[in-house]
C-alpha cells in the first residue's frame, strides 16, 4: 500500500510538470502572436532606404534636385520598396528621359504623369512605377513603387 501512496505523488508530480510546461509553453505563444499582432511588422522585414538606393533598385538614379524624401524596402518573399520624394517641376521631363532614356511617360493614369516599366534582369526590380503629381507651378511630389519577385 506504501509503494501505491508513493506511485501516486509521483503521478501527481509529474502530471503537474506536463501542466505547468504547456501554460509557460501557451503563454509565450499567446505573447509572440500579441507582439507580432501589435507591432505591424511581425517579420521585421521594412527598413528605410535611402531614395538613392530606392531608385538604383529601380534601375534609375534620383534626380540631384529631390528633397524631403522617404523611401523604404520591404523584403520577405518579394522585395518592394517604395519612395516619395519633391522636386522642382521643370526638371520632371528631363530626369526621366536620363533615368529611363527609352521608355515614354504616359498621362492617362489619374496624375499628371506616369511611367510603368517592366525590367528583363536578373537582380534588382522586375517592375517600377513612378507617378508625378503637380503640387504647385513650381514643385512635382514623385511616388515610387518597385518590385522584385
Amino acid at each position: 500500500m506504501r509503494m501505491r501512496r508513493g506511485l501516486r505523488w509521483l503521478l501527481w508530480g509529474m502530471w503537474s510538470l506536463c501542466l505547468a510546461f504547456a501554460v509557460v509553453v501557451g503563454g509565450w505563444f499567446a505573447w509572440s502572436v500579441i507582439t507580432a499582432e501589435a507591432s505591424g511588422d511581425p517579420f521585421r522585414t521594412h527598413s528605410a532606404i535611402t531614395c538613392s538606393q530606392a531608385m538604383r533598385f529601380a534601375h534609375g538614379t534620383l534626380p540631384e534636385s529631390a528633397r524631403d524624401g522617404e523611401c523604404s524596402l520591404d523584403d520577405w518573399m518579394d522585395d518592394v520598396v517604395r519612395g516619395t520624394w519633391k522636386m522642382p517641376r521643370t526638371d520632371v521631363a528631363a530626369w526621366l528621359k536620363d533615368s529611363y532614356p527609352d521608355k515614354k511617360p504616359s498621362e492617362a493614369c489619374g496624375q499628371d504623369v506616369c511611367l510603368d516599366i517592366n525590367f528583363h534582369a536578373d537582380y534588382d526590380a522586375d517592375y517600377a512605377r513612378l507617378t508625378v503629381a503637380y503640387e504647385d507651378e513650381d514643385t512635382a511630389l514623385v511616388r515610387l513603387e518597385a518590385y522584385s519577385s
